[in-house]
């Protein structure tokens, strides 16, 4: 940019939506470079492609959950001769991997080159990777972010998706009023990973999720959220007992999705669940969840459900004057070659039979 003056308001939220900058490895093919689909993303590298770890600079936010070690060239190898075993074409990533320690090892030119790739929309533009990519990132979000820092104005985000692993590079005195986050892996340090940057007025959030599991289950954060979204790997007995929430969303189909909700039934039976809890589950095999949990509940028709695929209820008893409630209140929405439905599970009062 030849000029200093920041982005419009406009143009900002248009970027911040459709960025995605990452880095490239390019082919050199007849003296063209062809764009391979293998990209490490938000990394340094060295001109062999291995990582160059560049933790949180001043202003930066780390937002941790560890670093995983790269493959040994032993450990790709082996990777790579599993395929051949049987009878497969090695995944690209693997053999591009392997081949930058010979290049290495033996000091060779390699053939391809690295390039800063900024995507807007479906446009991308490959930029010279002359200098780190941290600095360009820094360069960009400043541009994108200049003065606000100094000023009492924080930028205003919906939706505030921050990735684990990862460092943002923010200016330093920057805050952001957030009204949806969501952490993807783990949310392992709220007060270190995301507080800081976020206003008073950022609070109760909307909702607050994770890819991963929550270790601190009862953060303020997460305890004055609104919702908290899941996006569990495994539920058990020991987990469920954990979700002490009043509004809870799973999002991502759930392996065995009849016996984790059993589990919670079960679970909110045991400790009284108050009237308002409610919980919802995203799978695409809502007719089958549905019908195995018939054989457990009691099955009621319900008039608001008689234009719905699913058109009744599941009702399991709590006490004397309240119950679970099971239902489909919506159609499924079609997803490529499936029907995504949303399973809603609520704690309400008793309904006469």
């Amino acid at each position: 940019m030849s000029t200093s003056q920041p982005l419009s308001y406009g143009s900002s939220k248009t970027i911040i939506r459709y960025m995605e900058p990452n880095k490239r490895r390019l082919d050199l093919i007849d003296g063209k470079f062809i764009e391979d689909k293998y990209s490490k993303m938000f990394e340094d590298v060295d001109r062999y492609g291995f990582r160059i770890p560049v933790g949180a600079q001043p202003g930066d936010i780390d937002f941790g959950g560890g670093d995983v070690p790269d493959r040994t060239e032993a450990d790709l190898n082996r990777a790579i001769e599993r395929f051949k075993i049987n009878e497969q074409t090695p995944d690209k990533s693997l053999v591009f991997e392997s081949a930058k320690f010979q290049y290495r090892r033996k000091r060779l030119k390699p053939p391809y080159k690295f390039v800063i790739c900024l995507s807007v929309g479906h446009n991308d533009e490959l930029l010279e990777y002359s200098k780190p990519l941290r600095f360009a990132q820094k360069y960009l979000i400043q541009k994108i972010f200049e003065k606000r820092e100094a000023s009492n104005h924080p930028v205003e985000i919906q939706y505030l998706h921050l990735c684990a692993r990862k460092c943002i590079r923010f200016p330093v005195g920057l805050k952001l009023k957030a009204k949806h986050l969501t952490v993807s892996k783990c949310l392992n340090n709220l007060d270190e990973q995301i507080r800081p940057v976020l206003t008073d007025c950022s609070f109760p959030l909307a909702s607050i999720g994770t890819f991963g599991r929550i270790e601190d289950r009862h953060h303020p954060m997460i305890d004055s959220a609104l919702e908290v979204n899941m996006y569990p790997t495994e539920m058990n007995q020991e987990t469920v007992a954990t979700f002490t929430h009043n509004r809870m969303h799973f999002n991502g189909d759930l392996n065995q999705l009849k016996d984790n909700i059993l589990i919670i039934v079960e679970n909110w039976q045991r400790t009284n669940r108050i009237v308002g809890t409610h919980f919802s589950f995203v799978t695409y095999k809502a007719e089958d969840v549905m019908g195995s949990l018939s054989l457990s509940g009691r099955t009621v028709q319900l008039p608001e459900l008689k234009d719905c695929e699913i058109n009744y209820a599941l009702v399991f008893p709590i006490d004397d004057s309240s119950e679970i409630c099971i239902q489909c209140p919506k159609n499924g929405e079609k997803r490529i070659d499936n029907v995504e439905h949303v399973i809603h599970m609520k704690v309400q009062m008793k309904t006469v039979p």
